[in-house]
């Protein structure tokens, strides 16, 4: 009798443990979370399992069909995981206009059949998405409203439309863009403009591949104000590094001008001392000599900060980034290393490259380079015509390009050549 009530005991206890075991591993088992789950049309979905559910086990994934997210608002959606299906709410919502289309109001020339991206700067996710209200190869010469529209969202700009310059036309059809090499193909061009190859030093990469091309990249050339693309460079690295700060207000040193006429509006317009973002824009945007040499001042001095910029490339030749006396000569070598740097780390670099979207808009590489985005700084010092950008094409492209005695029109001919080569290569 005694010994089977101890085997009753054993098996009531082993119940006991067995339903114990069960509910931990009931507990255990993925179950929906109670978030309603945020999701904007355009954005990356994540699958990561442990965003939708308790007890998915780590680095797994769900599997979502993204049609069941095309309607706006509260909806339930089925998230498949380890082969069993879950309910989950999402809240699905539109993104507004103003994060699609950003409009250039400073860019409002627009020649027919040139890419609408010049004007309506489409984030390129929602590139797909964005209709408009006429063809561009329709509009005639004059006033068009056009309109690009999104997600039943409208956004309308007043465009000035014109015919193609006949030059671009000439210099799209006289060279041989297929079959000839860039150096070629540019040294053909300084010939029908009666320009000597001297005058000329340019450095060019496609940033999907390693090569460059360039024609006497380690000739000594003015830098006129492509110097103040790396200064603000190492201003930002300074300020993630926690030595300086955006909001940091600097004072305005009483030699930092090369014209007291720019030096006295300066002070008119800011005061004695400004904030480093302010004088971030003010060097790039408006290639402001008195914020630039601020900057100079704030990081130790010209001579310390051309030495420190050989962070983001040296050149080949004797100069190896910019000289600090002779007219801070420089190499589009050089540059063209500054410019691979920029485009590797652009998120570091956002604010800079922001700027630089807005600077000089209608001249320069972007006088007759109007189907992309172009981040750029320009200069235009002593006879010197220079500027240095990323040219965002399909594939996007860097250019240092810097010239001597060489007329404005010429050089931006020039970059319009240098273009015609790259959008008949790219991939």
């Amino acid at each position: 009798m005694l010994k089977k009530k101890k085997i009753y005991q054993i098996l009531s206890l082993s119940i006991v443990l067995t339903s114990i075991v069960l509910i931990y591993l009931l507990f255990l088992l993925p179950a929906t979370k109670q978030d309603v789950f945020a999701y904007t049309w355009g954005d990356d979905l994540p699958l990561t399992a442990s965003l939708y559910l308790d007890h998915a086990k780590p680095d797994t994934q769900v599997e979502i069909d993204k049609s069941q997210l095309e309607k706006e608002g509260l909806q339930t959606v089925n998230v498949v995981y380890e082969g069993k299906t879950y309910r989950v709410k999402f809240n699905i919502n539109k993104p507004d206009i103003s994060t699609i289309v950003a409009l250039d109001a400073a860019n409002r020339v627009f020649y027919k059949g040139q890419n609408y991206q010049t004007i309506f700067k489409v984030n390129p996710k929602y590139a797909s998405q964005v209709t408009y209200n006429k063809n561009s190869q329709s509009l005639s010469s004059g006033e068009e409203r056009v309109c690009a529209t999104a997600y039943g969202q409208e956004s309308c700009q007043v465009l000035t439309v014109a015919d193609k310059p006949e030059v671009l036309e000439g210099l799209v059809s006289k060279y041989d863009y297929v079959n000839k090499d860039l150096v070629t193909i540019v040294r053909e061009f300084l010939a029908d403009k009666n320009v000597s190859e001297e005058l000329v030093s340019f450095a060019y990469k496609s940033v999907d591949s390693d090569d460059v091309i360039a024609m006497n990249k380690n000739a000594p050339m003015k830098s006129a104000s492509t110097y103040k693309l790396p200064l603000n460079m190492l201003v930002s690295d300074k300020v993630k590094s926690g030595n300086l700060s955006l909001d940091q207000k600097v004072p305005v040193c009483s030699e930092c001008y090369e014209s007291i006429d720019e030096y006295r509006g300066f002070l008119n317009n800011y005061g004695q001392s400004v904030d480093v973002k302010l004088l971030q824009e003010e060097s790039i945007v408006n290639s402001s000599n008195v914020a630039s040499l601020v900057l100079f001042n704030t990081l130790g001095g010209v001579t310390k900060v051309y030495e420190d910029i050989a962070v983001y490339g040296q050149a080949e030749g004797d100069i190896k980034t910019i000289a600090s006396s002779d007219y801070s000569l420089t190499t589009s070598d050089y540059f063209i290393q500054v410019l691979n740097y920029l485009y590797k780390n652009q998120n570091t670099y956002a604010d800079i490259i922001a700027y630089m979207k807005k600077a000089m808009p209608g001249a320069y590489l972007k006088k007759y380079v109007t189907d992309a985005d172009i981040a750029h700084k320009y200069g235009d010092f002593g006879g010197a015509h220079n500027d240095v950008a990323i040219v965002y094409e399909k594939t996007p492209y860097l250019l240092a390009l810097y010239t001597t005695g060489v007329g404005l029109e010429t050089f931006e001919q020039l970059a319009f050549v240098i273009n015609q080569y790259h959008i008949t290569h790219q991939k």
